[in-house]
């Protein structure tokens, strides 16, 4: 009897604890994000920052990705610096971003990691499931191809930016690739 009341209890203390964990999550707007209403859908959560070339030049990309494929695909993007929102609007504004940007990184709930490379996209499946880490900029085509719907082509990985972070210490500064 007792060892199945505190199974009972381990099951909903692990609920709730999931359940407030989802709440967390917001966009720069303040509306909440919760991750298991796209069940189902293709999610690519990309970081970015402000002094990264190649992730202007992706962004492009990421916005026809995120309107050709809205019945199956939702991208987020992830300021790596931690920008305050106010600014990432106006960022967001001035580049004409389409996709929610998150207020907070999502890296722990899926299992990211530490990210070291800049721009970074992260591709998890309908079940949730991190199948695929890109690094450089990424096009529309690419991105669909790591879902499966379409080709792969080989990128020349020679010739790719990206910003790659060498960590010293406590401190890290960009490298860029390519």
């Amino acid at each position: 009897m007792r060892k199945r009341t505190f199974a009972s209890i381990l099951i909903t203390l692990s609920l709730l604890i999931s359940a407030c964990s989802e709440h967390d999550n917001k966009d720069i707007n303040g509306q909440a994000i919760n991750f298991s209403t796209y069940q189902g859908k293709w999610i690519v959560i990309n970081y970015w920052a402000t002094w990264c070339k190649p992730c202007y030049e992706e962004i492009p990309q990421l916005n026809a990705l995120y309107q050709a494929n809205l019945d199956r695909v939702i991208v987020f993007g992830v300021n790596f610096d931690g920008m305050p929102a106010a600014e990432q609007r106006q960022f967001a504004n001035q580049q004409h971003i389409k996709y929610p940007l998150l207020a907070n990184d999502p890296a722990q709930q899926f299992g990211i990691g530490k990210v070291a490379t800049l721009p970074a996209s992260y591709v998890i499946n309908p079940q949730g499931q991190l199948v695929e880490a890109l690094f450089g900029p990424q096009t529309q085509h690419n991105l669909e191809a790591a879902m499966g719907f379409s080709p792969r082509r080989v990128r020349n990985i020679e010739t790719s930016s990206a910003i790659t972070f060498v960590t010293t210490g406590a401190s890290q500064k960009g490298v860029i690739d390519g």
